[in-house]
């Protein structure tokens, strides 16, 4: 039996059906002949529903007329997963939001886990592209809307690539106070929504993106803000806790320790496929801090979920200014990696990335223009900034019927900076410029203490200029000394995630996995802590994907 959602069932001209499965997303409007369905927990602004207006936004959409279906998935992470079989000259296309939901729906299909995919997803922690872990199940990529009419499927690329014009030259580029009051105009659409609301909760960090947001609403008159910051207690929760007594805010902190941890470990492993969705790695960094704070704000009647709206910082590197890795140093560590569980590597992974490239260089001539450092980018935004940092957002729904928006994720933000020649944008720093500027004006300009950590190279640099060599030995033990004292993340992460590694898959005393716990332990040592919950995933659906073989 399905779980509780929309089913809709929609015949074009006898040559195509199209089955329609939805969870997540609400009717906003229907008429005769037509229905828009909006997803559910994101706020809209008010009389703006126009498909083309969304699209400029990068908000989700499906929209269902006698003729086609079209399905824009924007850039609010909100997947759309969809298969297709042939019966009778019709061709069955079976579409959702929930890629289990659809396994149960065609139950009849038999669902294999794809070898190669399977290989993408231990690497980069998701699987490439439009894959899932299952064959002959696609998902539709970020900012791509998909056509489904009597001719057939096609995907175009909407957001924010059509509105691409890119330019070698210096003008026109978009001044920090012009980008500042763009930023305002954006937000300011949102205030009637917020002002309804009981509460708006703002999960503020030491960084930039959330303070600024932070910053725009206390410009904006609205004081009915909570603001959060969870991890440890000495890297970003000093500096949120000023921000929000300067701004005047409420400010709750969620301590992360080794027995709050191990409170939730069970919940954590038990929610790994559902958060998934058989594609990409869960970002569960914030899972233990919304279950704390939704026992402080909503369990103890002091607020109802309905009367929340969660409002976010969330916003792409090419808007930031972060300069990418190089691209060759990232194939070398992916085939470094891999050479550990499977040697010799896998040649076929090598093959991905290489396709993957080109198809995307073909895809979109007029935004890569010849440009490997373009075609990082787009490549960046679609995989690792869409994939990783945004499912965070999925944990909300842990809430209850709350609400959320990212008002930072809007094509016409997008648009300037991806207007801009790269040199041009990385140097100029525009973006930290105009909020830096904002936070001296209301007395917040701190320094994110979690981001001036020196590196050992430019500590080198600075020892073989300045320190006589006799005693630079003695100054380099100092400084190691220091560097391990320091945690490696803001939320200790990488001491949290191995537990979760050992119980995982030492409880289950199966073999999940073609790889032993020493070179696992070695891969992961010097990784980011999203492979961890790579590895763990992987073990969880593999387990899980028995029940539709």
């Amino acid at each position: 039996m399905l779980n509780k959602g929309v089913k809709v069932d929609l015949n074009i001209d006898n040559k195509v059906l199209v089955t329609l499965l939805l969870k997540n997303y609400n009717n906003f409007s229907q008429n005769r002949n037509t229905s828009l369905y909006t997803l559910a927990d994101t706020i809209y602004p008010y009389d703006k529903f126009q498909p083309s207006y969304l699209e400029l936004k990068g908000l989700p959409y499906i929209y269902i007329s006698p003729e086609k279906v079209e399905i824009f998935t924007g850039f609010y992470f909100a997947p759309i997963f969809y298969t297709f079989k042939f019966s009778n000259k019709i061709t069955h296309y079976i579409i959702s939001d929930d890629i289990f939901q659809l396994l149960y729906f065609t139950k009849h299909f038999k669902a294999h886990i794809s070898e190669h995919v399977y290989y993408e997803f231990l690497e980069f922690g998701y699987c490439l592209a439009n894959k899932t872990l299952i064959n002959n199940v696609h998902t539709i990529e970020p900012g791509e809307k998909l056509v489904i009419d009597s001719n057939g499927l096609r995907c175009k690329p909407i957001f924010p690539y059509e509105f691409l014009n890119f330019r070698d030259t210096k003008e026109e580029i978009i001044e920090p106070e012009e980008l500042l009051e763009l930023i305002f105009n954006i937000i300011r659409e949102y205030v009637d929504h917020l002002k309804m609301k009981k509460i708006i909760l703002i999960p503020l960090s030491a960084g930039i993106d959330s303070r600024l947001v932070t910053s725009i609403l206390y410009l904006l008159g609205l004081n009915n803000i909570v603001t959060y910051t969870y991890g440890l207690k000495d890297t970003e929760y000093p500096v949120a806790r000023e921000i929000a007594r300067m701004l005047g805010y409420e400010h709750i902190f969620i301590q992360y320790t080794t027995e709050l941890f191990q409170k939730y470990i069970r919940e954590i492993i038990n929610n790994l496929p559902k958060f998934s969705q058989l594609f990409i790695s869960p970002n569960i960094q914030e899972y233990i801090a919304i279950r704390e704070l939704s026992k402080l704000l909503f369990q103890k009647d002091k607020y109802n979920p309905g009367e929340c709206i969660i409002v976010t910082g969330d916003v792409p590197n090419l808007i930031v200014g972060k300069t990418p890795p190089h691209c060759v140093n990232n194939i070398n560590d992916i085939l470094a990696g891999l050479s550990n569980f499977f040697p010799p590597y896998p040649k076929s992974l090598i093959k991905t990335i290489r396709d993957y490239v080109i198809r995307l260089a073909a895809k979109y001539p007029y935004v890569i223009g010849g440009s490997i450092l373009r075609c990082y980018e787009i490549m960046h935004l679609r995989e690792r900034y869409y994939k990783f940092v945004l499912p965070l957002r999925v944990l909300y729904r842990l809430f209850g019927p709350t609400k959320y928006i990212a008002p930072l994720i809007d094509g016409r933000i997008f648009i300037p900076f991806l207007n801009i020649p790269w040199s041009i944008r990385y140097k100029r720093g525009i973006y930290k410029k105009a909020a830096f500027k904002l936070f001296k004006d209301l007395g917040i300009d701190l320094k994110d203490p979690t981001k001036g950590a020196i590196t050992f190279n430019s500590f080198r640099e600075y020892l073989i200029m300045h320190v006589p060599l006799r005693f630079q030995v003695k100054f380099v033990k100092l400084f190691f000394r220091r560097y391990y004292q320091l945690p490696r993340d803001a939320c200790n992460l990488h001491k949290y995630y191995p537990e979760i590694l050992k119980k995982s898959l030492y409880e289950r005393k199966i073999k999940i996995l073609p790889y032993n716990i020493k070179c696992a332990s070695e891969y992961l040592y010097k990784r980011a802590p999203r492979h961890f919950i790579a590895f763990i995933s992987l073990a969880t659906l593999l387990r899980y994907c028995q029940l539709f073989t």
